[in-house]
């Protein structure tokens, strides 16, 4: 996948095509599930600022429109632990890259299908 920055289109697009992501477990080694994808400001300190306003009002599009004007965007995996009192975040890029067996929804639906028949059988 390339990395960002993204257009706001290109972001959201790529958010709705890795949704799928959601529920699934963060990295090993890190006791945390997927929680959302989501468009985030591109730059580092709007990111920063992006996601204090996330954890205010646990609303990604609340949190995107309260400071940002900005032109470039990013997709975040946004990751919390199960008690929910730790998150970790990472662009999705990177994450795709450190964990490669993850790559779109397709091709994931495609890989459970096999591995359940396969079960079945």
């Amino acid at each position: 996948m390339i990395p960002g920055p993204y257009t706001q289109k290109e972001a959201e697009l790529k958010c709705a095509e890795f949704q799928y992501l959601v529920g699934q477990p963060f990295q090993e080694g890190i006791c945390a599930t997927i929680d959302c994808i989501v468009v985030a400001p591109y730059e580092e300190q709007s990111r920063n600022r992006f996601m204090v306003y996330y954890l205010l009002f646990n609303d990604a599009g609340m949190a995107l429109s309260h400071d940002y004007s900005g032109k470039q965007f990013e997709v975040l995996i946004i990751a919390k632990s199960k008690d929910g009192m730790e998150m970790v975040h990472e662009d999705l890029s990177a994450w795709l890259s450190k964990n490669r067996g993850y790559r779109s929804h397709a091709e994931f639906t495609s890989i459970a299908s096999e591995a359940s028949t396969q079960a079945y059988y």
